[in-house]
Formats: structure tokens, C-alpha cells, sequence
């Protein structure tokens, strides 16, 4: 119920070790109340800590932010935060050419953006090694 899902929001602690997996957990709630905002905040936040989190879950809270940032440039083609961290979840994935084209959407809209020009750039560079091996195994 939204009540016990609220209580439970309140009670996940945040320390140092668990930090990205906290944020998540608490992102993934408030994503299932609808409360948007506060899931993207707590969205990004995890985001920019290194994970320690097993494959598995990783994957799982990365989907649940991708979905979160889809639903909100539905409705705010231009939000240049939604954009830059959906970019930076599905590089997170591996989905690189995903990413690319969300920073590059960032920087239409904002082109002097640092951040997005360097993940942009990153990610041009994972997305060549990572076909550089595909094509290993078919040669």
C-alpha cells in the first residue's frame, strides 16, 4: 500500500558502503508512487556514485531509471537533466550508442555543457572498442 511504501522510504538508512543501492532502492519506491521528482533526484544521485552492486541488480535499478527519464522527456522533450542521465545510466549498460545520441541531444539544447561534451566523447570511444571486439569474433 502507498502508505507502508512511504514508511519504508523513510526507514532506508544511507551510509558509505551501500550508498548507490540505497538511493536506488529509495529512487525505486518513489518511482512506484509516482512521485517523479523525487525519483529522478534519487535516480541521479546514485548514479554518480561507483557501484558496488551485483550485475543482476545493477541492471535491474538501471532499467527502472531508464524508464523514469523516458516518462519524463515524454512529457519534457528538452529536460536537459532527464537527457543527460538517461544517457548516463544506458552507458552504465553498455548502451552506448543510446548514450551518445541522449548527450548530443543535451547539447543541442545546451552546447557549452562540459559534462555532456566528455560523456559524449566516452562514449564514442567505449562504443568503437566494444564493435572493434564484436568484429573479433566474426573474422
Amino acid at each position: 500500500s502507498e502508505k507502508s511504501s512511504q514508511q519504508k522510504i523513510f526507514f532506508i538508512q544511507i551510509d558509505k558502503k551501500n550508498c548507490a543501492e540505497a538511493y536506488f532502492n529509495r529512487a525505486w519506491l518513489h518511482f512506484e508512487l509516482c512521485n517523479y521528482d523525487k525519483a529522478m533526484k534519487d535516480y541521479n544521485i546514485a548514479l554518480n556514485y561507483k557501484c558496488n552492486i551485483d550485475k543482476t541488480k545493477l541492471s535491474f535499478y538501471l532499467n527502472k531509471a531508464i524508464d523514469l527519464y523516458y516518462k519524463i522527456i515524454k512529457i519534457e522533450p528538452n529536460n536537459v537533466e532527464a537527457l543527460y542521465y538517461r544517457g548516463i545510466a544506458q552507458s552504465k549498460k553498455g548502451e552506448y550508442f543510446q548514450a551518445i545520441f541522449d548527450f548530443e541531444k543535451v547539447l543541442s539544447i545546451t552546447p557549452k555543457n562540459i559534462q555532456a561534451q566528455i560523456n559524449r566523447i566516452k562514449n564514442k570511444i567505449l562504443l568503437y572498442f566494444k564493435e572493434s571486439n564484436d568484429r573479433k569474433y566474426f573474422y
